[in-house]
């Protein structure tokens, strides 16, 4: 038989919850027959690589230990959409998109922002960011890719106004595609929402020479 004299308490985010060893030191070990410690890991704040060793000492020579790991991420459901609230764009004229990224929760998210022009066509544009509920997020210049990292509480929002002048250009049509990626410990439970694209036809005018076109 083997007699286990002490164990290293476990410290959180680990804790000792049971198993078929008995719960209180000391206790023997049958020869020959085996027993089980079972531990939780309840983590209280994120990390990636959370390690704890718990020293072993019995009644032979010599020591033991085992090693409690985990990984805490935080879930943090987050989403973008964007729009310029027309199907056409207009040579010449300033054209502002709307982007806005929320974050349904239950956690804090930090993520990366970008917004391309697909086919290149706008550059040199401006975004201002207006922040809600807590959220951080900047605003700046662009040529051809608006991006940025803001960082999303439980709840809150970002919205971005990207403004872009549209040019005389062959491309028959411009493609705003918004890309939402959560930076870790995060992690996003769905994935469906984290991109979004508008598309414009691009046009030389859209007013005056035709009665029932809108912009």
């Amino acid at each position: 038989s083997l007699d286990i004299d002490s164990l290293d308490a476990a410290v959180a985010p680990f804790a000792r919850s049971g198993g078929t060893c008995a719960p209180i030191l000391p206790f023997a070990i049958a020869a020959g027959a085996t027993c089980t410690l079972t531990y939780v890991f309840a983590p209280t704040a994120a990390g990636v690589d959370i390690r704890q060793t718990v020293a072993i000492s019995a009644s032979v020579a010599g020591d033991g230990s085992f090693e409690l790991t985990g990984m805490a991420n935080f879930a943090a459901d987050q989403s973008v959409t964007i729009t310029d609230n027309s199907a056409y764009a207009t040579i010449g004229e300033t054209r502002d998109y709307i982007v806005v990224v929320s974050n349904a929760g239950p956690h804090t998210g930090h993520s990366m922002l970008t917004v391309v022009d697909v086919a290149k066509i706008v550059g040199g544009g401006t975004w201002t960011c207006v922040p809600t509920g807590g959220a951080t997020c900047s605003g700046g210049l662009s040529d051809h890719v608006l991006s940025d990292t803001v960082v999303l509480p439980a709840g809150s929002s970002a919205t971005y106004v990207y403004s872009v002048l549209i040019p005389p250009n062959d491309e028959a049509q411009i493609e705003m595609e918004g890309v939402l990626t959560v930076l870790a410990p995060a992690f996003d439970p769905d994935f469906s929402n984290d991109s979004a694209s508008d598309t414009d036809a691009v046009v030389i005018f859209r007013d005056d020479f035709d009665d029932e076109a809108t912009r």
